[in-house]
């Protein structure tokens, strides 16, 4: 039975997943919505993810959740047509690359605040993730 989709308003969480190595197409990053992040992200990791991040597991490379934004799928994918139409990828998104973009700028800005803190701590990276309800955060080291 296929799955129902989503009304294009549905609220949710954007996210942005940071894999350790470029892929063979020379991707390095990944871009999804979700309304359950945590059980998202933990299907990406096992290798039944999206098709992207099922050919990062099988090549070994690590994947890190690097950025959220509370969004709709309809902002998701205005996002990834957007790149798409400027040819160039998620890096200037993510806080692991530090990619310096002038159109990307903007787009973050139109996105609002982020919900997935990084911040150093004793020289280590920890994140603190926020998902909108504070029973729900979590605090990992990288």
């Amino acid at each position: 039975m296929a799955k129902p989709y989503l009304p294009d308003d549905a609220p949710g969480t954007i996210y942005l997943i940071h894999f350790s190595a470029r892929t063979k197409e020379g991707h390095q990053h990944y871009l999804g919505w979700s309304a359950d992040v945590e059980k998202r992200f933990a299907c990406h990791k096992a290798g039944r993810g999206a098709q992207e991040t099922r050919k990062a597991v099988a090549n070994g490379l690590k994947l890190t959740l690097a950025q959220t934004w509370s969004g709709t799928p309809l902002q998701e994918r205005r996002i990834k047509d957007e790149r798409k139409h400027v040819r160039r990828g998620f890096a200037c998104l993510c806080p692991f690359c530090g990619t310096d973009d002038d159109l990307a700028a903007e787009l973050v800005r139109r996105m609002g605040p982020a919900t997935l803190k990084i911040k150093h701590v004793e020289g280590r990276r920890v994140r603190t993730a926020t998902y909108g309800c504070p029973r729900n955060q979590v605090a990992r080291s990288l």
